[in-house]
């Protein structure tokens, strides 16, 4: 799906560019932005798309400020146990852009940015052999300090189409809780972690005022 998504970004940018000689060489000048970004693999390791929305502001050509608020959710029937789960997640960061004003088609640019987020997933597990149910909830909370390369091009004057790829290293602490059909907690237990790696892909849709 990622790979699909970017192609066609591609596709259309080479196309603006066969119908305009200034395609991509005049940013514009406004100095606020509306961001909305989708992502395709992130760091909660969820397996569905995550959605953002954001603001951004010039402080220059070369640098930009953001912040950026995702949220995401699904519903799903997870194995025979565990008859069905939802997730549910919210995340929140503030970062900087730093770009290279060149007059070239795609505009190249790196950053970095800390952020929250809190994730919950909800299960039911049904026992095979009798009719108990136990309720279960696993909660994680998470401050990833990430680094993002990302390309940029505008196919129109005021809006902005990017992908970036991240990597991240961000202390992450996971609480599990299991309940029976009562709601009577029956365990509880908890792990703090430190984790580094790949976050995945955004792509992103700004537009100027």
């Amino acid at each position: 799906m990622k790979k699909i998504i970017f192609s066609v970004i591609l596709i259309f940018c080479l196309a603006q560019i066969c119908l305009a000689d200034n395609f991509l060489s005049n940013p514009p000048k406004s100095k606020i932005g509306l961001s909305f970004s989708v992502s395709v693999w992130d760091y909660l390791g969820v397996g569905n798309v995550e959605g953002g929305l954001g603001l951004k502001y010039k402080f220059s050509d070369a640098w930009i400020g953001r912040a950026i608020i995702g949220v995401s959710g699904s519903i799903s029937k997870v194995s025979t146990q565990k008859e069905w789960g939802s997730t549910g997640a919210l995340s929140f960061s503030l970062g900087i852009e730093r770009h290279f004003s060149k007059k070239t088609f795609f505009l190249p640019y790196f950053g970095a940015e800390v952020g929250y987020y809190t994730y919950q997933w909800n299960y039911v597990i049904i026992y095979m052999d009798s009719e108990n149910e136990l309720y279960g909830t696993d909660k994680q909370y998470g401050y990833p300090f990430t680094f993002f390369l990302g390309i940029e091009c505008y196919p129109w004057k005021r809006i902005s189409l990017a992908v970036e790829y991240k990597g991240s290293i961000r202390y992450r602490r996971i609480v599990d809780e299991l309940y029976n059909e009562n709601w009577v907690l029956q365990s509880k237990a908890k792990t703090n972690s430190i984790i580094m790696g790949i976050d995945g892909s955004d792509i992103i849709l700004t537009i100027y005022f």
